[in-house]
């Protein structure tokens, strides 16, 4: 079909307007990619910066660093990680993650799960178990600690997972070091013989070794905290919580002893020890405390303490009865005596007075109660309690009075009267002469049960023995001096009567003569007496010595200095007692051993004597003998009492003094004298006659030990022989000791 001209105008208009449209839009498009273009290229260039931002930031962060894309290849490592793990960025772009990031268990020594698996599958943060170690690429081990984290992208889609971790090496090294000496301290803490527990700094005690639960019978969950209380003496606790509270408050070391409660319910002392654990601040972070058993050396201690206190204490009683001849303040020395020796609370003595007209008086002296306290029950009656005391039937002693079958049968009271002191414990031990007449009865009580022992009994004895002989002593000198004012009267009255004088005088002669044997029949008694207290103290000595050297040679490591020099003072006076001891005994066992006299050669006895003592040999003494005489005597008695003389002639020199000692014997009629001569500190010349009584020393220096017998041990031998002994010294230059024995 033909189109006509203004339908082909018509047809270019259009065509030439889409041409022009098209072109439009081609050069808008054209412009708009161009815009996009440079958008892109700026957005491009912006997250490149970003990205280089965030690498270098995270290289420059001190801990290690590794980025996986999904498909757990490695994208990135920083500085730290290569150095960790033995990997180059270039080497390990690219790589699965496991051949860069190899980790194992430090204890088991197997593999250990990686935590991408659990950031990938749940998108949490994620951290690596405890004790996981990186093996590097030359096999080098790292502890490490470790947390994994999802990467996101804007829709919150994972496309990766970065790696955070760092060398906990050091720090592991020091906790398992300080974990290794906590169990080595607490393997050592349950190996040691003391009880221990450590506590928090508030106190809080959370772990006791394993003589702690031995002892105690207790478990953690009854003693965790303060639970500790339950096992101490009510009657201590308050002191112990207030020394204890004010360490924790002060942090100040706590030392202290107080009993515990065993599983068997018996109370032991212990040394308790609390030393405090600080920090580099000087910070309290923990308490470590021990606990030491000191029961028996407390006990030794108090053993020794008494049996030193009841021997000074006979010693005491003996003098003073033996001195005594007052009736009445004699008796009170008695019953004050035997009321301390034996333990009781309270004690008396009813005791017979016969009056000049020779009525009997029943009279008594109290101990440890008031007067008042008795005297509204009137005086004992013959119960089938007191009765076989006041007819001298022997001892009486309960451990419970209460229940003795002989107790409360006689009326009206049938038993103590109301009002009247409280008794348990009864002892009763009659006082009898030596004519055997009953004197009296010494009665003791105690409001506790079990308290007087059969050593108890044999003390009391022993005293009432002393006391009979002393009333019979005081009855003698008041009988005496009666005497003597009758004679004097009788003086006066009939001095025209000198038959009647001489009589008088021949009665008392003969009264003096048979009080004087009766004396010596009662020193006779007393040495007899003092040997069986030495002989029974003996044992608890032995028994004391013994747990003494138990606890040194057993528990050295445990003791402290002071406790050291308290088992060195033990010692020390254990080594005094026995001395003592033997002393008694010697003198004893030479009052009463037979003598048997026969001609001894002094030169050879003296050598002898020497040889067997090492203090008197070498160079520790110069000893010179020139004794060739020969004497009448008993060998063993005589050796006694010789060595006692050299031993004092070479021990009483002044420091620094080389003992030197002459003995020599010269003839005297039909006697031959001994000389011992030394170079010691001399004896004041006022001292001379009573230095060979019982206890007297050479000198009151501490320094030179002594019992204070020796000499009395030399003059009991000497005159059993038939002897004499004498000293001469000027109190400043040495001195020279005599005896003087038949000739042979």
């Amino acid at each position: 079909m033909q189109l006509d001209e203004n339908e082909e105008k018509l047809l270019r208009s259009v065509a030439l307007q889409n041409a022009r449209a098209v072109l439009l839009a081609r050069e808008r498009a054209e412009r708009e990619l161009i815009s996009a273009k440079e958008a892109l290229e700026a957005k491009s260039e912006e997250l490149a910066q970003q990205r280089e931002w965030f690498q270098v930031t995270l290289s420059s962060i001190g801990d290690a660093v590794i980025t996986t894309d999904r498909a757990r290849k490695i994208t990135f490592l920083n500085p730290v990680a290569e150095k960790m793990t033995g990997w180059t960025v270039e080497d390990a772009l690219g790589q699965p993650l496991e051949a860069v990031f190899k980790i194992i268990n430090e204890q088991t020594r197997e593999p250990t799960a990686n935590p991408i698996e659990k950031v990938l599958r749940d998108g949490l943060v994620v951290a690596l178990a405890n004790d996981t170690a990186l093996i590097a690429r030359d096999g080098t081990e790292t502890s490490i600690e470790d947390s994994a984290a999802p990467i996101k992208d804007r829709n919150g889609r994972i496309t990766g997972v970065v790696m955070v971790f760092h060398d906990v090496t050091n720090r592991r090294r020091t906790e398992n070091a300080r974990r290794h000496n906590e169990e080595e301290l607490r393997a050592l803490a349950d190996s040691i013989p003391q009880l221990a527990w450590m506590a928090e700094h508030d106190g809080h005690i959370f772990w006791y070794n394993r003589k702690w639960y031995e002892y105690t019978g207790t478990t953690l969950e009854q003693m965790e905290g303060w639970g500790w209380q339950t096992v101490h003496d009510p009657k201590m606790l308050p002191f112990v919580l207030d020394r204890w509270k004010e360490s924790i408050r002060t942090g100040q070391p706590f030392e202290m002893e107080f009993p515990l409660r065993g599983a068997d319910e018996v109370f032991r002392w212990f040394l308790t020890r609390v030393n405090p654990v600080l920090d580099r601040e000087g910070r309290v972070v923990r308490w470590f405390g021990t606990n030491t058993d000191v029961d028996t050396v407390r006990r030794a201690q108090e053993a020794l303490r008494d049996e030193t206190r009841i021997l000074e204490l006979l010693n005491k009683t003996g003098i003073a009865i033996a001195a005594n001849l007052d009736l009445q303040s004699l008796v009170q020395a008695v019953t004050d005596s035997a009321t301390q020796l034996s333990g009781a609370k309270f004690g008396a003595f009813f005791y017979n007075l016969i009056d000049e007209q020779g009525e009997s008086f029943l009279l008594y002296t109290l101990s440890g109660a008031p007067r008042e306290a008795f005297e509204k029950f009137g005086h004992p009656r013959a119960t089938p309690l007191f009765g076989p005391t006041f007819r001298g039937e022997g001892v009486i002693r309960c451990d419970d009075v209460s229940k003795d079958p002989r107790y409360g049968q006689m009326p009206p009271h049938h038993g103590m009267p109301t009002g009247h002191l409280p008794v348990r414990s009864y002892l009763a031990v009659p006082v009898i002469s030596r004519s055997g007449d009953v004197l009296g009865g010494l009665f003791f009580g105690h409001p506790e049960p079990n308290i007087f022992t059969e050593r108890t009994e044999r003390l009391i004895s022993g005293v009432a023995a002393q006391a009979a002989v002393a009333i019979d002593n005081a009855r003698l000198y008041d009988a005496a001096q009666k005497e003597i004012a009758r004679r004097k009267k009788a003086e006066e009255s009939l001095r025209a009567s000198e038959s009647q004088l001489a009589a008088a005088n021949a009665e008392l002669d003969r009264k003096v003569q048979e009080r004087t044997a009766s004396l010596q029949q009662a020193i006779t008694q007393m040495e007899e007496f003092s040997y069986s207290v030495s002989h029974d103290l003996r044992a608890p000595l032995r028994a004391i010595e013994a747990y003494s050297r138990f606890l040194k040679d057993d528990h050295s490591q445990c003791l402290n200095p002071e406790a050291e020099d308290y088992l060195a003072k033990i010692s020390r006076n254990i080594g005094q007692m026995n001395r003592l001891i033997n002393d008694v005994l010697t003198l004893s066992r030479m009052s009463r051993s037979e003598m048997r006299l026969h001609p001894v050669v002094l030169q050879t006895l003296i050598e002898e004597i020497i040889e067997l003592n090492l203090h008197m040999q070498g160079p520790q003494a110069d000893i010179e003998v020139r004794a060739p005489d020969s004497v009448l005597g008993d060998e063993v008695s005589l050796s006694q009492a010789v060595s006692n003389l050299l031993s004092n002639a070479v021990k009483f020199v002044a420091a620094g003094v080389k003992p030197r000692v002459k003995v020599w014997s010269e003839p005297r009629a039909d006697q031959i004298r001994v000389w011992v001569e030394d170079n010691g500190i001399g004896i004041k010349p006022g001292q001379h006659e009573k230095l060979f009584g019982m206890f007297q020393r050479l000198t009151s220096d501490p320094s030179y030990e002594g019992t204070g017998i020796g000499l009395a041990i030399v003059r009991k031998a000497i005159d059993r022989m038939g002897g004499k002994v004498g000293v001469e010294s000027n109190g400043s230059s040495g001195s020279r000791f005599w005896v003087e024995l038949k000739k042979a």
